[in-house]
């Protein structure tokens, strides 16, 4: 047969054909840990098998799982029976042992002691032989447990890595499709792919081992990049779809590095360093030549995540000529804001800061996953409603006539790559825009767009809110149940955008004094209702021994809240129908017996610090004679974790004027999550990766008193580290944090002081009569030497000590974005108020005793509330959480009763 034909018959049809990729990160259960390099390294190898000039599939039938479920996987599985010609699929993630010892690849919510959650290798391979495919691989990226279990299969071929990090054999074969192997053939198949594959990892120090078993036909995966033949004229894919050089290859710049996207740049294996690199001129092979600007400017091979990068890209057009107007606008004149995500562009509106948008963690979804571009402004006139927008795996977002959230029926030709929103000027001056990329109800990305309307100046953007650095692990955020972002002042106003995925997202403005005086109106409720001051001067605790208060009063002390709360809900969201459909929306939410998830993302430099969780969302009068006791509240004391009021659907459950009820304050009914956000770090969703969960505490033994003794045993019953350190000053403190610990504790006075510059007060944590912290010194610490700067052990920060929390209109600094924005912390957890220090201490145990079961951050703070409120207690909404709500320690720990043993409870956790 002549090579020619031989090459073509290799050649698979794109329609006839199917990849189904699998990259599993997070799982479920606690007993799997995270695998952060697999969801970039499938990503990755989803571009090299679907963008030219490598591709031979259709990007359409390439099925793109991240975390997916058991029955999702499945599902792709049975939907790929169609697949008659070249079918490939790939499994990056751990591998675990069912209860008959045979080895099975394990998903986002498989339990390794439940069998039937798992995908054996043999019922793998068993429904890979019932499809009708004439040729059929499997590449499995699954840790050192990926090394037996295989029996060979006469019509599979199979490329197996193996080895202590999941999602490095996956990586390396993207880099090696993009970037080509010394090898004759103009196709790369998985035995062409072995030696070159097995050859890193050897030079590598052996980060994985790579094993291939060839069955029947040679299985094509993508194009030798190294080996490329002069096309024939018809090189088109069968039923007309493109995939070889025919294609347009689009190459893009990626920040400035020179290298290009889609394109061939030169590079392959370095045989010494086991790395890619330049290996003279590859294009030596017959009949090929390269172009001469294809042999300059060869820089180092880029990364993963710069190859997969995407950003929010803006630019101000003419609504008549479509041209861009890069100079001031014209008064009371309609313009388009034309949007794209994708590679950064270096024309359009100048950017004050980028970060991408992400690619390679978002729900799983067959090719991509569906995002919302939301465009509000109080300077200028703005479309009401949100314009869906699909971001695929591979290249730049775009718009079709497909109903959002379902498989797309639409061409090629029917979709546009940028978005124009309209927008009309009114005065001149600045007009400030704020664009929000939604992913479900959760805020991805915030811009802050600035025009100039008959004025000296330059348009500008600015991201100021990013979940992620880079925006990339946002599958995390797609539970979610409402979001607001709470962007920063302007001429004394606060704006609240306010989206419960049902409706358009509805901004509302809070004017600055407003937003002070909820936040102060709602913390002096709770001191009120926990301290109180004798004749002598000093305070107590309204509580008896046991932290708890009689019915009567704990009402009492919830119609307080409950009236401060509503007046603050009420004055963010004024329209009544938007609030009964917000309640409404909530309750949809629960699931699984967990409470909805309410996300508040304040941008940069916002200070609308309102203690969320004490808003109170259902009609209550001001007189408590007048106000109508829910019955559930009796319910606490029996079933403190019930998700919703047994009452809640009774028409009389508010009374005539108005009910208090527990479940009306949204951190009673919902988990609540704040996060910070930060420039310089990533919001993390677990502190480390590395079981146990290591702890420092920081303690003032003044402030604790003989509290100490019995608080650090129950420490060191319920935290079990083997060894906690106990510092009790700044310096000792410094120096033990450099290194990083997953929980960083503060037990001590929080003081709030006069600013000694005459501004306002600040807050400061002391150690000592001469030791105190303030957040400025905490931001400091970044910079001096040793600096701290927190990368692999990020703490949670407790800061159990009097005010922590407090964040009003006038902070210049505060102790949230000093841990986070600063020093790098996964988050912190602060207090709002004063606070008895036997109370502080019990709230921290229960609080913690939860977070080692493996608990969230938000679930963890929801649990306590719960529990202080079954005996009387209002004082776990005392506490605020600034992190993702799923916040976990690396603890690998089923229940923390276990560990009650006499040698458990006795071990110390330290000298102090």
């Amino acid at each position: 047969m002549a090579p020619a034909l031989a090459s073509r018959l290799m050649q698979p049809d794109p329609q006839r054909s199917r990849a189904i990729l699998v990259g599993v990160t997070r799982h479920r259960s606690t007993a799997l840990p995270a695998l952060p390099g697999v969801e970039p390294a499938v990503a990755a190898l989803a571009r090299a098998l679907t963008a030219p000039p490598t591709a031979v599939l259709d990007p359409a039938r390439c099925t793109v799982l991240l975390d997916p479920t058991y029955d999702q996987v499945m599902g792709a599985l049975y939907q790929a029976a169609d697949t008659t010609d070249t079918l490939l699929v790939h499994f990056a993630g751990h591998t675990v042992l069912d209860d008959a010892g045979r080895p099975a690849l394990a998903c986002a919510d498989s339990e390794p002691d439940l069998p039937r959650s798992l995908i054996g290798y043999d019922r793998l391979t068993d429904l890979i032989g019932r499809i009708r495919a004439r040729r059929r691989a499997l590449i499995v990226d699954s840790g050192s447990g990926a090394r037996h279990g295989w029996a060979p299969e006469p019509f599979l071929t199979r490329l197996v890595f193996a080895g202590d990090g999941p999602g490095a054999g996956t990586a390396a074969l993207a880099d090696l499709v993009e970037y080509g192997v010394a090898d004759r053939s103009p196709w790369i198949t998985p035995d062409v792919a072995y030696p070159d594959l097995r050859r890193h990892s050897l030079l590598r120090g052996r980060p994985f081992d790579v094993s291939v078993f060839v069955a029947g036909e040679p299985v094509v995966i993508a194009r030798n990049a190294r080996r490329r033949l002069p096309p024939p004229r018809d090189e088109v894919g069968h039923g007309g779809v493109t995939v070889g050089p025919a294609l347009p290859q689009q190459r893009i710049p990626l920040r400035g590095r020179g290298d290009t996207v889609g394109g061939y740049n030169g590079r392959g294996w370095d045989a010494d360093t086991g790395e890619f690199a330049r290996l003279g001129d590859p294009w030596d092979a017959p009949g090929s030549a390269a172009p001469d600007d294809e042999r300059a400017g060869r820089a180092a091979r880029p990364s993963p995540e710069d190859r997969l990068a995407r950003h929010v890209n803006v630019d101000v057009l003419d609504a008549v000529s479509g041209a861009p107007v890069p100079g001031p606008l014209a008064v009371d004149t309609r313009y388009l804001l034309e949007v794209d995500i994708g590679p950064l562009r270096r024309t359009g509106v100048r950017a004050l800061g980028d970060e991408a948008l992400p690619v390679d963690r978002l729900p799983p979804s067959d090719v991509g996953w569906w995002l919302e571009l939301s465009l509000s402004s109080r300077d200028v006139r703005c479309p009401p409603r949100p314009t869906p927008v699909f971001l695929g795996v591979v290249g730049a977002a775009y718009r079709c006539g497909c109903a959002p959230y379902t498989r797309h029926s639409c061409d090629e030709t029917a979709r546009t790559p940028r978005v124009e929103l309209p927008f009309v000027t009114a005065g001149a001056g600045e007009a400030e825009l704020r664009l929000v990329v939604y992913h479900g109800p959760a805020a991805v990305q915030v811009l802050r767009i600035v025009v100039v309307v008959r004025a000296e100046g330059q348009h500008r953007r600015e991201v100021v809110f990013s979940l992620t650095r880079d925006l990339r692990g946002l599958g995390r955020f797609a539970d979610r149940s409402v979001g607001i972002v709470a962007a920063e002042p302007v001429a004394g106003r606060h704006q609240l955008v306010l989206n419960d995925g049902e409706h358009a997202p509805e901004p509302f403005e809070l004017a600055e004094e407003q937003a002070g005086t909820a936040a102060r109106l709602l913390r002096t409720r709770l001191f009120t209702a926990h301290l109180v001051q004798h004749g002598d001067g000093s305070w107590g605790s309204r509580y008896d021994a046991a932290f708890a208060k009689p019915p009567a009063l704990l009402a009492a002390d919830l119609h307080g809240l409950a009236v401060a709360g509503r007046e603050a809900y009420v004055a963010m969201f004024p329209d009544a129908a938007r609030r009964r459909s917000l309640r409404d929306r909530l309750a949809l939410g629960r699931g699984d017996g967990l409470p909805g998830t309410i996300q508040v993302a304040r941008t940069a430099n916002s200070r609308v610090a309102v203690p969320w969780q004490l808003l109170y969302e259902l009609p209550v009068p001001d007189r408590l004679a007048d106000a109508t006791i829910c019955p559930g509240l009796a319910d606490l004391e029996r079933d403190p974790f019930r998700v919703r009021c047994r009452l809640e659907d009774d028409p009389g459950h508010h009374g005539p004027h108005g009910v208090v009820c527990p479940f009306g304050f949204w951190g009673v009914a919902y988990r609540l999550e704040v996060p910070p956000w930060s420039r310089g770090a990533d919001l993390a969703e677990r502190t480390g990766a590395d079981a146990p969960a290591t702890v420092l505490a920081a303690v003032n033994r003044a402030a604790v008193g003989a509290g100490w003794d019995p608080h650090r045993a129950a420490l060191d019953r319920i935290c079990r580290p083997p060894e906690a350190l106990v510092v009790t000053s700044t310096a000792a403190l410094r120096a033990a944090a450099v290194a990083g610990v997953d929980l960083l504790y503060f037990l001590c006075h929080g003081r709030r002081e006069p600013h000694w510059l005459g501004g306002p007060d600040r807050v400061e944590l002391e150690l000592g009569p001469a030791d105190r912290i303030t957040p400025q010194g905490v931001a400091d610490w970044a910079e001096l030497s040793p600096p701290v700067r927190w990368a692999t052990r990020r703490p949670l920060v407790v800061l159990n000590g009097c005010h922590t929390g407090e964040v009003l209109p006038a902070t210049l600094a505060e102790f949230v974005s000093a841990f986070v924005g600063s020093l790098g912390a996964a988050g912190v957890l602060t207090t709002e108020v004063a606070i008895d220090s036997g109370l502080a201490c019990h709230a921290v145990e229960l609080l913690l005793s939860h977070l080692w079961t493996g608990d969230g951050v938000g679930l963890a703070l929801w649990r306590v509330r719960r529990q202080l409120l079954a005996r009387g207690n209002v004082m776990g909404l005392a506490y605020s959480a600034y992190c993702d709500v799923n916040l976990r320690l690396p603890t690998m720990e089923r229940s923390w009763d276990t560990a009650r043993s006499s040698a458990a409870s006795a071990r110390p956790a330290s000298a102090s």
